[in-house]
């Protein structure tokens, strides 16, 4: 991977020739190692390394940024002449600056990354295992079409002309199997399950195997849905943590300025959740695979709580938008030719103080979300609508029920305020951390 410290040296030398007196630059880099297999042989093997960046300069009092891969001496030399161009034409309608907390301390990893990582012919005989494994379970699953084994490291870092520093480095490896099951005379059905872990030594393969094969066989007998009825519906953690988080502008502070929000200034205080639900955005958590521990700006990033009981209680902030609204940054700065902001981690969990309900018991028709999809066509995040398809089962007489197809439709303010229950043990996604969550008068067409 990079040597950030030469590129810290080169960006002083060359600054100084050019007569840059103010600069900064987040990039990250990384080598990953990746395979899938098709029907028992190796379909694709990929490897690669990678580095990118955005660097900043600032003239007089405009900035210009620019986006390169090159971090060479010459790449970088071109890269700050280039955005001191950018800054000399002064077109940017925002101020940016550094951050106030680019130079506070920031939490350290302890845990080692190891620097032996796997081997693609290892990745490749573990995979076609799994594969073997889930086409043998069932005469009616034909492929995997998606599949995959991935082993990765990479290196982020932050460098600014006022001395600021910093870097930290990340491991994941991932599986992940997607099966296509088909019936004589019937659609065909998929299901998917995936894992995690820092090391492809401690993925829990055999899981992710067992949860594809019970998911598909469970999906090839399906009923109807019928028409459109109002259910409660339970969401998976996934399902959840996927439609919450395309409502993103609920809590950007860079949406709330630009006036694409469905909050304004004067929202913070304002109950907008059931009074036992709980938002924070965690990038530390000790389940977040890949913590970030400071942002594209430098600012040491730390448990944000967004929504407290049911009341917004915080936006996320860059440097710029952080000024605006009088308080600190929050540690979600994304830098480029705008400046905005972005989650990390999410944990959703119920309130301390305030006891959630009891779990429904004479609900006659539950209709359980596993996946939501279509989010890019489905979601209106002005309007805070959103009608997306879903795959998931019903309850019927006869117990639950695979569905055929539904779509789910609802506005996500009246969602947060008709949540019924929220499972008291929470579930670690690669998103998020996040409970199985009941929400009562969605509308499902089936």
């Amino acid at each position: 991977m990079i040597d950030t410290t030469s590129i810290k040296e080169n960006l002083k030398l060359i600054a100084s020739e050019l007569s840059i007196q103010k600069y900064d630059i987040y990039g990250s880099s990384g080598r990953s190692t990746s395979v899938s297999v098709d029907s028992g042989v190796a379909d694709k093997v990929t490897a690669k390394e990678t580095s990118s960046c955005v660097l900043r300069v600032w003239d007089a009092q405009n900035s210009g940024s620019i986006s390169t891969s090159n971090l060479t001496q010459a790449g970088l030399r071109t890269a700050l002449s280039k955005a001191l161009e950018v800054a000399k034409l002064g077109l940017q309608d925002l101020s940016p600056d550094f951050s106030s907390h680019a130079h506070s301390p920031i939490n350290e990893i302890t845990k080692a990354i190891q620097t032996e990582r796997a081997q693609p012919k290892q990745l490749i005989d573990q995979l076609l295992k799994m594969e073997a494994e889930v086409l043998e379970s069932d005469e009616a699953i034909q492929r995997l079409p998606y599949n995959g084994i991935s082993d990765s490291v990479s290196k982020e870092f932050y460098i600014n002309s006022e001395g600021a520093f910093r870097e930290c480095e990340h491991a994941v490896s991932s599986c992940y199997l997607y099966a296509l099951a088909q019936q004589e005379d019937k659609r065909s059905r998929k299901a998917y399950a995936y894992r995690l872990s820092n090391d492809v030594s401690t993925l829990d393969v055999g899981a992710c195997v067992e949860e594809t094969i019970e998911k598909t066989k469970f999906s090839l007998d399906y009923i109807p849905l019928g028409d459109t009825q109002d259910f409660t519906v339970v969401f998976s953690p996934e399902a959840f943590l996927s439609l919450f988080g395309a409502f993103s502008n609920l809590w950007s502070a860079r949406d709330v300025l630009d006036k694409k929000s469905l909050s304004n200034k004067n929202s913070l205080g304002e109950v907008i959740a059931v009074p036992y639900f709980n938002f924070k955005d965690d990038p530390l958590h000790p389940k977040n695979l890949a913590k970030s521990l400071f942002d594209q700006e430098g600012t040491p990033t730390k448990q944000h709580s967004i929504i407290q009981s049911g009341v917004l209680t915080q936006f996320i902030h860059n440097e710029e938008t952080a000024k605006d609204f009088g308080v600190e940054p929050s540690g979600h700065a994304v830098i480029g030719a705008r400046p905005t902001v972005s989650s990390h981690y999410f944990h959703i969990s119920n309130s301390d103080q305030n006891v959630p309900p009891k779990k429904p018991e004479d609900t006659p028709k539950i209709v359980y979300v596993e996946q939501v999809t279509a989010l890019h066509a489905g979601v209106q995040a002005m309007q805070g609508s959103f009608s997306l398809p879903v795959d998931g089962w019903v309850s019927t007489d006869a117990g639950k029920k695979s569905f055929e197809t539904a779509v789910v439709s609802g506005d996500i303010k009246s969602l947060l305020k008709n949540i019924v229950y929220m499972d008291p043990e929470p579930v670690v996604t690669d998103r998020g951390v996040c409970p199985h969550i009941w929400v009562k008068g969605l509308k499902i067409t089936g």
